[in-house]
């Protein structure tokens, strides 16, 4: 089925970069911004219809048609609410960040030079349409005929400062190079945005939208689409600094080889924080990792 009120996902991106250079120190800062709104989403929709239900045994046959002769059948009124699915252009992302990076020139004398590069991120998921949602009780035996209409749901928002920090120093006699680096987090915040608890509008068996109002929150039947929202919505999660020290030797054997010994994650660290009231203590479980590469050129 062709869904006529789909549109293509489309996205803007605005970015501008300043490049500096003095003395073979050099220097640059990124800034972005990207939205899209009208990303894609399985959106959950309800319909609600009446029907007669006829039960089995007591079908009556009528020999003459060779079918089922429903005038003559007992059956019951029956109402129901219908789920499904559809895609529809209701997924907002919003990307927002600033990337830099420093480089120096080989210092006389011990020959290092230093590099650093590091961004700051900011994105943001959240809906750009309305969610449907019913509660999964039963009333008088029969399921819950009313379905909520709400503002947003689940969208979250993450941000981070990370960095990357490189010391190499060139030993020509030698034709090797060592390197240190030191990477990680300043920080990182997770946020689960507020989501609302009360719906805007709600829909009934009659398919009409009606709004939601203090009556209606009030009300037996009504106040069940009051949904339940966990306490750490709007509770932002807070990571500290942490790093990792990395280490790695390079030396030229032949003209077009080049061999490398690294280690990975020699010396770590996870500073510990405090969410919902609860201490968490980070450690790095996977240690320290060792390797070797070699290059060919032809």
């Amino acid at each position: 089925m062709a869904n006529h009120s789909l549109i293509g996902a489309k996205n803007t991106k605005k970015e501008i970069r300043l490049d500096l250079e003095y003395k073979k120190h050099k220097f640059y800062i990124t800034y972005f911004d990207e939205k899209m709104t009208t990303g894609f989403r399985d959106m959950t929709q309800f319909m609600g219809f009446e029907y007669k239900r006829y039960e089995s045994k007591d079908i009556v046959w009528n020999d003459e048609l060779g079918k089922p002769d429903l005038d003559q059948s007992p059956y019951s009124y029956r109402q129901d609410m219908m789920q499904y699915t559809h895609t529809e252009n209701g997924s907002s992302t919003l990307k927002e960040g600033i990337e830099f990076g420093y480089s120096s020139p080989r210092f006389e004398g011990i020959n290092t030079r230093i590099t650093l590069n590091g961004a700051w991120f900011k994105t943001t998921y959240s809906n750009s349409a309305s969610i449907l949602w019913r509660p999964g009780i039963s009333v008088n035996g029969q399921q819950y005929l009313y379905t909520g209409i709400y503002a947003d749901d689940n969208g979250n928002r993450r941000s981070s400062l990370v960095y990357n920090v490189v010391v190499d120093t060139y030993l020509p006699s030698l034709d090797m190079n060592i390197s240190a680096s030191l990477q990680g987090d300043v920080f990182r915040r997770n946020l689960n945005l507020n989501r609302v608890a009360a719906p805007y509008a709600y829909m009934g068996i009659d398919n009409v939208v009606h709004p939601y109002t203090e009556e209606s929150a009030n009300d037996p039947l009504l106040q069940h689409l009051v949904r339940p929202v966990s306490k750490t919505d709007g509770m932002e999660e807070r990571r500290p600094f942490t790093f990792n020290a990395n280490f790695k030797i390079s030396k030229r054997i032949y003209k077009s080889v080049k061999a490398s010994m690294f280690v990975n994650r020699l010396f770590t660290h996870y500073s510990s924080y405090t969410y919902n009231g609860v201490n968490v203590n980070r450690k790095d479980d996977s240690g320290p990792y060792f390797g070797m590469e070699i290059n060919f050129n032809i």
